[in-house]
């Protein structure tokens, strides 16, 4: 609506701009799909599954962050 508010006519489909956000769309598109087609990811204990350090990592950075409160 902007651009035919400017230019007086519609954006035509092999505008430059145009043609990057929907690729940006469908990319996305096909991202969620993945996501909903894929579920969710548990181990045994029903925890989100993670890559590998990622639990030490966390658990590093949380106590570093509980020393940074403590006066």
């Amino acid at each position: 609506m902007a651009f035919a508010a400017r230019t007086g006519q519609e954006m035509s489909p092999d505008n430059v701009w145009l043609a990057g956000r929907t690729q940006e769309h469908d990319a996305l598109g096909r991202i969620i799909d993945t996501l909903e087609q894929t579920g969710h990811r548990t181990d045994s204990d029903g925890r989100a599954v993670r890559g590998a350090g990622v639990a030490a990592r966390t658990d590093a950075l949380a106590a570093e962050h509980e020393q940074e409160r403590r006066p």
